[in-house]
This record gives C-alpha cells, sequence and structure tokens, in this order.
C-alpha cells in the first residue's frame, strides 16, 4: 500500500469494525473520510514542480493503483456479516465508496495524461457508462439488422462485441474508451451512409482500429472473393491493385486500436494483399516460361474480333452444338481459353456485352466464315 493513502486505509478499516484503536482520530464518521480524501488530492495538486513526467507518473500511478485496491476492498466487504453491522455501517460504506470514487475521478481529470490506463477500473467507475455503451450498442445491432449486410460480418461482431459490453464485464478505462468511440462511429455510418453496404462497414471497422483476428479472415476472405470474380490473372492482379489501394487510404480515427496486443489490422491487409499481388507475379512468371518452352499450351488464337467470336459461340448455343444452359459458364469458358486476332486476353465484361450486340458487319464476316466452312465440307464429302 502507498504510504500517503495508509490512514485513508486505517480510517476505512476502523470504520468497518477492523481494528480498535485508542487513537481518537480514528474514531471513524463519513466526514472524516472526505476530509482524507481531500487532504490526498490537495497534496496531489501541490507536487513539486520541479519533478520530471515520469516521477509525477510513477506518483500519479501508485496512488491510481491504491485506491482502486481500496475502493474494490470496500465493495468486495459485506457489513451484514459481522455483529456490529447495522443501517448506520451499510450507510458509512456507501459513503466511503463514493469519496474514493471521487478522489479517483478527480485525478483522472488533473492527472489524465499520467494515468494507467490499462488498469481494470472498480465498478463504481464504468457501471454507468457500460450501460449507456451496452444500450448504443444494442441500438447498432438492432440497426444493422435491418440492412442488407452479410449475416456472417454482422455474427461476428455480436460475438465480439455483446460480451465486451456487457455492463458486468469489467474494462479497463483505456477500453471503455474504445467501446464508446467504436460504437459511436458504427451508428454515425449507418446514419450518413444512404444504403450502408458489407464495405461501408469495414471500412469503419478498419478506421477504428477493430483488429479481432476473426475480423481480419473475414476482411481476407472478403478481399479475396472479390478478387476472384475475374478469370484471367491481369483481372485479378487489377482487383487485388485496387483493393490495396483502398486500404491505403483508409485513414485511421485514432491510434487506439480494440487489441493492443494484436498487430494493427491495416498493416496486417496491406500485407495480405501485397502477398497475394506478388503471388500473382510469380505464377503469370512460371506461365510464360512453361509456356514459351511449349510445355503448356497458350490460349487458343482465333482470326475473329472479340464481337465476332462471341456471336459465333452464341450460334453454337442456339443451335444446340454448345450444350451449357448458363450464360456466365459459357463467357467464363471462352474468356479463359481463347485469344483473338487483336487482344491476348479477354476481359468476361467485354465478351458478354459483345455476346448480346452484334454489329451487321461483324455478322457479315461470321456468316462468310461459315459459309466457308461448309463449302470445305462439301467438296470433303462429294
Amino acid at each position: 500500500m502507498n504510504y500517503e493513502l495508509s490512514y485513508l486505509s486505517q480510517l476505512i478499516k476502523a470504520a468497518r469494525g477492523e481494528i480498535v484503536s485508542a487513537d481518537e482520530s480514528l474514531l471513524t464518521d463519513s466526514e472524516a473520510i472526505q476530509r482524507e480524501c481531500k487532504r490526498i488530492l490537495e497534496a496531489m495538486l501541490t507536487t513539486d514542480s520541479r519533478s520530471t513526467a515520469q516521477t509525477i507518473q510513477c506518483y500519479v500511478r501508485m496512488h491510481q493503483a491504491g485506491l482502486i485496491a481500496i475502493l474494490e476492498d470496500l465493495q468486495d466487504s459485506d457489513p451484514a456479516e459481522t455483529e456490529t453491522s447495522d443501517k448506520s455501517s451499510q450507510e458509512l460504506k456507501i459513503s466511503a465508496i463514493a469519496s474514493v470514487a471521487f478522489l479517483l475521478e478527480s485525478i483522472a481529470v488533473y492527472f489524465s495524461s499520467y494515468l494507467d490506463a490499462s488498469l481494470p477500473l472498480p465498478a463504481q467507475l464504468w457501471v454507468k457508462r457500460k450501460e449507456a455503451i451496452n444500450r448504443r450498442w444494442t441500438l447498432c445491432l438492432s440497426r444493422l439488422s435491418g440492412l442488407a449486410l452479410s449475416e456472417k460480418l454482422i455474427g461476428l461482431l455480436n460475438a465480439e462485441l455483446t460480451p465486451k459490453t456487457n455492463p458486468f464485464a469489467r474494462v479497463s478505462s483505456s477500453e471503455l474508451d474504445y467501446l464508446e468511440q467504436l460504437t459511436r462511429q458504427i451508428l454515425n455510418t449507418i446514419d450518413q451512409a444512404i444504403e450502408p453496404d458489407n464495405w461501408d462497414l469495414i471500412t469503419t471497422l478498419l478506421e477504428a482500429g477493430f483488429n479481432a483476428p476473426r475480423f481480419y479472415k473475414y476482411c481476407c476472405a472478403y478481399l479475396m472473393e472479390k478478387s476472384s470474380e475475374g478469370m484471367h490473372l491481369d483481372e485479378l492482379y487489377r482487383s487485388l491493385s485496387y483493393s490495396r489501394k483502398l486500404l491505403k487510404q483508409i485513414q485511421p480515427a485514432s491510434a487506439q486500436q480494440y487489441l493492443s496486443s494484436v498487430p494493427g489490422i491495416l498493416e496486417s491487409l496491406l500485407k495480405f494483399t501485397q502477398a497475394e499481388i506478388e503471388h500473382l507475379k510469380d505464377i503469370d512468371i512460371i506461365a510464360s516460361d512453361l509456356a514459351g518452352s511449349g510445355m503448356i499450351d497458350r490460349n487458343f488464337r482465333v482470326a475473329f474480333t472479340v464481337k465476332q467470336l462471341a456471336f459465333f459461340i452464341h450460334l453454337q448455343v442456339e443451335c444446340g452444338i454448345i450444350l451449357e444452359e448458363r450464360p456466365k459458364n459459357v463467357h467464363k469458358y471462352v474468356t479463359s481459353h481463347y485469344a483473338t486476332r487483336d487482344q491476348e486476353t479477354i476481359s468476361e465484361k467485354s465478351f458478354k456485352n459483345a455476346y448480346y450486340a452484334q454489329g451487321t458487319d461483324d455478322v457479315n464476316k461470321v456468316i462468310a466464315k461459315l459459309s466457308e466452312m461448309l463449302a470445305i465440307a462439301q467438296d470433303t464429302f462429294k
């Protein structure tokens, strides 16, 4: 126990009947405890101004830890268990708790930059704030469930934050500040966006430094799912590069993170996207080497343009030569295995547009090729 708090500790023990002394100064009432708390604060405020910041920090944190221990001991005690317990004893306990709690709150006001934010707060100091956070988080969940968002993402947040926002779960001062900030940011996103989507919520969580491991895994899967919509390496590369750009543009709301022992979420995701991009580059180099050596085939090159090839494939589907019923699967296969005389790779989007919109010149050129094919077939089997 900090020696400067020893007299306060003795007063409280005497009030609870734990010690018996002939010293009249220990004949405690609530005013005596209030006076001692006031004296301690005044002594701290008149600390030698020539002291170094490190000395003041140690001094403040010793008082902080000692007062937290006293307050927790008071809250854990039960006057009803002692023979001398009566209504006045209970009132004295409540008054002592209020006096010590007020002293701690005053220290937090005057010495906020010197406090140890990692120390768990006594219930007296966080219950009301925690109840407000819990109400705000319940509202967040209610409003999120009414939006067209990923159920997996909402479930992840529910599993991660609901236990933390429970009014009876003990937290430190820094954790309490973070939960207040995070719940406010989520509500602001819901209020400000016209139709919030998954990326809006993800961005908010990234700005807030929400670095829960399960959220990191969700983000990795989300980014890969978005990039896998392209079939070619260049499309995958462009998608991942765009995701990396978006991540770099996110500005953290503060330096505080959800978990202080886990690496920053933005830095981790940037490393992930960079690793995927490097992997695609390696695959491209290997594929080029294998194709150059003849070990694997390049895409089939055709004399058609993209529009002409799309019409040619469309005719095969309509005639029942190609039996695949889903156009999207046909588009993916063609763009993965064919190259035109002008393009080494064909994007699925450009092929899809050409598949449903043909120009007269392109149709005539395909008809000419088909007529040539028919003539060859007739000559072969005369």
